[in-house]
């Protein structure tokens, strides 16, 4: 059963929607049904209605109302216990949460144990600083060397994602098994090809580099990268960029300016020493503002995710 039906839960959004989308193209050839707050018998007549061809069948279903109320219904519970064994072998049940469910309840322990889980929280918690200071502890102590540009690459990555965080780690620590030195190649390696692509945009905002950036936000864009995603790494690499500038013009030391944006000395010396001297503060400010109206134009419907990666690809650093 627990190839048919599968639980994706967590506060973390990116990372849900990442992983049910990678369970969607699983299911070769497949038609899909999306449903949000369905109940046990608008699920039931989803799963086992067969098309007209025959094909196999995805139903995706957002916040079911039998997860996020009523959970500990006794019940209910027997009618999701039917469900969850209803699933035809070649169809599959994805279960999405985004609100906090407490998996102690009767129907969440249910499915828990009926399914494959998949867990992506974003832990509050922690603190960009303290989440940097674990990684750079766990790296270390992988016990062998590393470069400063792969650190900087895993922990700009996972950010406050702790458990994110350790899952990779265990692979790296596998992949690098027989290497001297974990370099910067390593780390995108195992944190994935769109991973390496997101590095590489923010390398090429920081450098003004508009021919890669045309070619990263379309590698993204052919990977089913969220154009938001695109935009929010494009945006936040400017600030960081923006506020080193202002605060080297202030003549403030780089450690008190690796204390203002959590970020080791070292990451702000090479921010500032290997950026485009195009980044002056007038030309960050202006394309932080081109961004953030294009981000308002996406929210209120002005125009789609796409023609936002477009206009960036069009306009950004054109007066380079």
């Amino acid at each position: 059963m627990t190839d048919r039906v599968f639980w994706v839960s967590g506060s973390d959004s990116v990372r849900v929607s990442d992983q049910v989308r990678q369970l969607e193209r699983e299911v070769a050839g497949a038609s899909i049904e999306r449903m949000e707050g369905a109940d046990v018998p608008a699920v039931f007549e989803a799963i086992s209605t067969v098309s007209l061809l025959c094909e196999p069948k995805v139903v995706v279903v957002r916040d079911p109302s039998f997860i996020t109320g009523g959970a500990g219904d006794s019940a209910q519970a027997d009618a999701v216990n039917v469900l969850l064994r209803s699933v035809p072998p070649d169809h599959r049940l994805i279960l999405v949460s985004s609100k906090k469910v407490d998996q102690r309840l009767k129907i969440p322990t249910l499915i828990k144990k009926n399914s494959r889980f998949f867990e992506f929280n974003v832990l509050e918690d922690w603190d960009l600083p303290k989440a940097r200071e674990w990684m750079v502890t766990q790296l270390k102590g992988l016990e062998k060397p590393i470069s400063q540009a792969a650190m900087d690459a895993f922990i700009d990555h996972f950010g406050v994602l702790i458990g994110a965080a350790k899952q990779a780690l265990a692979t790296l620590s596998v992949y690098v098994a027989d290497k001297n030195r974990i370099e910067l190649e390593d780390v995108l390696t195992v944190l994935g090809s769109k991973a390496g692509n997101l590095y590489r945009l923010g390398e090429a905002v920081k450098g003004r580099r508009r021919d890669i950036l045309v070619r990263e936000i379309n590698a993204l864009r052919e990977d089913d990268e969220e154009p938001i995603r695109i935009l929010i790494t494009i945006a936040s690499t400017l600030e960081t960029l923006l506020t080193v500038r202002q605060m080297v013009a202030a003549r403030m030391s780089f450690d008190e300016i690796g204390n203002r944006v959590s970020r080791h000395k070292y990451f702000v010396e090479r921010l500032h020493k290997d950026a485009s001297a195009g980044h002056t503060v007038a030309r960050l400010a202006n394309d932080l503002r081109f961004l953030h109206q294009l981000d308002l134009g996406v929210k209120s419907g002005v125009f789609s995710g796409d023609s936002a990666m477009a206009m960036i690809q069009g306009q950004l650093f054109s007066d380079s």
